[in-house]
């Protein structure tokens, strides 16, 4: 579904998403009619015998609990696999920043939804996940000033007391982006001691965290650390494509650094094939075209 978002404009992308959702929606209402029909019609059958002797009556109560049994059943099915499918659609959608490596077209394609939508996407429990999702793809523009516009409204009041791990990440990640490492350490600490009481592992918390790591082992020189925390997602498609391109151009950084230049080349260009739009980009374009000019290459 992602690859279909490639090669639209936004207008294109909203387009396809409310199509979608119209034509799903339809087949739920078709489905849950064919299960009312169905039942309308096993239940006229087995009627008359609820007038007829006690033991007809009888029969007639246990094949009418059986039937309704069996319409409900179907019904919740049919209702579980309509969210499973919404959510699914949403997901694809929000591959467009994710997967695809390309927040403004998700952006704007968001906004269009936005304004074609208007009581869902502001007034449903999805306003505050649209919100957060906005901030994201803002902050990864690196447009901190907008990010924060959207999240602020989902702020908790209490970090401390916050288990939020969606929220505490993204907080995390856009104070310390942003410059402010004071709020950032404290969402961080939330975050270590979240990790710190689990039994089970979260990859996002984790991530999040190494994250922070491989940014300051950078800023240290200290390459070894770094690449030994890269070295857990690089490979790993259960973490975002957008994750893995900025690992990717970390191991860039780190063999121009090292003057390692012929893996330098493959890792810049292997990160600008999936996000040549992203701010990084700029660094990587040019750390690529002086190695070519210095070496001929």
């Amino acid at each position: 579904m992602q690859e279909k978002y490639r090669n639209m404009t936004p207008e294109e992308c909203a387009a396809r998403f409310k199509r979608n959702k119209i034509i799903y929606f339809i087949i739920y209402i078709l489905v849950l009619f064919a299960i009312g029909t169905l039942f309308l019609k096993r239940f006229f059958y087995i009627l008359p015998l609820k007038y007829a002797d006690p033991e007809s009556a009888e029969i007639y109560n246990g094949l009418y609990n059986s039937i309704f049994s069996l319409f409900l059943i179907r019904v919740v099915v049919c209702l579980l696999l309509m969210i499973i499918v919404e959510a699914m659609q949403e997901l694809f959608f929000y591959g467009i920043f994710l997967t695809l490596c390309d927040p403004e077209k998700y952006i704007n394609a968001e906004e269009i939804l936005f304004r074609q939508n208007f009581f869902f996407r502001r007034y449903t429990g999805y306003a505050r996940t649209r919100k957060m999702k906005l901030g994201l793809a803002y902050y990864s523009l690196e447009d901190y000033d907008t990010a924060w516009n959207y999240l602020k409204n989902i702020i908790p009041a209490n970090p401390e007391k916050c288990s939020n791990i969606r929220i505490l990440t993204a907080f995390t990640s856009y104070f310390y982006e942003s410059g402010d490492k004071e709020k950032a350490a404290i969402y961080r600490a939330r975050l270590e001691q979240i990790k710190a009481s689990s039994k089970k592992k979260n990859l996002q918390l984790d991530l999040t965290l190494d994250s922070l790591k491989i940014k300051e082992a950078l800023d240290n020189k200290q390459f070894d650390e770094a690449k030994e925390l890269i070295r857990k997602y690089i490979n790993n498609h259960r973490v975002s494509q957008l994750s893995r391109m900025h690992h990717q151009y970390y191991l860039g950084l780190i063999a121009y650094e090292t003057n390692d230049y012929p893996e330098a080349i493959y890792r810049f260009k292997t990160s600008l094939e999936n996000c040549s739009k992203l701010p990084f980009a700029r660094d990587a374009e040019a750390k690529l075209e002086e190695i070519c000019k210095s070496y001929h290459v």
